[in-house]
């Protein structure tokens, strides 16, 4: 990938020298390009049975890896899962209309924080009463974030839930995980806010990708990178 943000596959640094390496070359890419569109498709399919799917980004961004889940299908037991194997921040990936309608406002203000920064907003909890850090109560107020009929009166601020505000252009105004979740939903035909969780490994540091993998193989979670979801958005744009 460049630093523009485009998938190069190396052409220029590996461009063929004849007809056989140029072949080698093709069925190699063809190969690529399969897997990642069929790692996709798997990760749709996790999606749509409100599954997991673990979310990495390029290393010269964060180059983190996420667990990442539909909201509306998040369970108490999910958000001991993230507590335990992810151990990083459980997020709120939230669409600018669920952000209005629900009163989230930026953490900071517009020019203090670079490009690449996760766009948090205040955090939250449901006006329910209860203390708003246990797992069950986290997974109310997330669920409650995706029903239509709370807005911001059924919030109190500031909560235990963080919030990420979505760019309003998704992946073409910022290449995040708060954004690739939200175009992963869209893909796999799931309106609403999504849930992230960094994951860090044992002894507290951000996961590498070998560790990431064996994660994902571990549990059976799909590792999906987001670059195949750009790549994926970009054809669909050119096919209209």
């Amino acid at each position: 990938m460049n630093r523009r943000g485009n998938l190069t596959f190396g052409i220029l640094d590996t461009w063929p020298k004849d007809a056989t390496e140029f072949s080698q070359w093709s069925i190699a890419k063809e190969s690529e390009a399969a897997k990642m569109l069929s790692t996709l498709e798997k990760a749709i399919r996790q999606m749509r049975a409100g599954k997991p799917v673990i979310l990495l980004d390029a290393e010269h961004r964060e180059g983190e890896g996420d667990f990442a889940i539909a909201a509306q299908f998040c369970t108490p037991e999910f958000i001991n899962f993230l507590l335990s194997k992810g151990r990083g921040l459980v997020c709120l990936s939230l669409p600018p209309a669920v952000a209005a309608r629900i009163g989230v406002k930026p953490l900071v203000i517009d020019g203090e924080s670079s490009p690449d920064t996760p766009p948090f907003g205040v955090p939250i909890d449901l006006a329910d009463g209860s203390s708003g850090i246990a797992a069950s109560a986290r997974c109310a107020t997330i669920r409650a974030a995706c029903d239509e009929s709370k807005s911001a009166r059924h919030f109190k601020r500031p909560g235990h839930v963080a919030t990420l505000l979505a760019n309003p252009h998704g992946l073409r105004g910022r290449i995040g995980h708060t954004e690739a979740v939200l175009a992963l939903l869209r893909l796999a035909g799931i309106a609403g806010p999504g849930v992230l969780c960094e994951i860090l490994n044992a002894d507290g540091e951000i996961a590498t990708r070998d560790e990431l993998f064996a994660i994902g193989k571990e549990h059976a979670i799909p590792v999906l990178h987001i670059d195949t979801l750009l790549e994926r958005q970009k054809s669909l744009e050119m096919a209209r």
